[in-house]
């Protein structure tokens, strides 16, 4: 193997280096990009419901009881 053929695969190598450290970086950014955008958004209060966040009906009976089989 020659000098020049060697030079020509370690280029090879950098190259692959080079988008396996950055293009495949850009995903991630783009991912903590749009978490950033989602954590500063900001809750707009007249869409919000106001029922105090108790139950809907206070209510509400105690599912009965399941039955006991019979005798034939």
């Amino acid at each position: 193997m020659t000098a020049r053929e060697s030079g020509g695969r370690i280029a090879l190598v950098g190259w692959t280096f080079l988008y396996l450290m950055l293009f495949l970086k850009l995903p991630i950014l783009a991912l903590l990009g749009i978490v950033w955008w989602a954590i500063r958004q900001s809750t707009d209060p007249e869409h919000q419901p106001d029922d105090g966040g108790g139950l809907k009906d206070p209510h509400r009976h105690r599912p009965r009881d399941p039955r006991r089989p019979h005798s034939p």
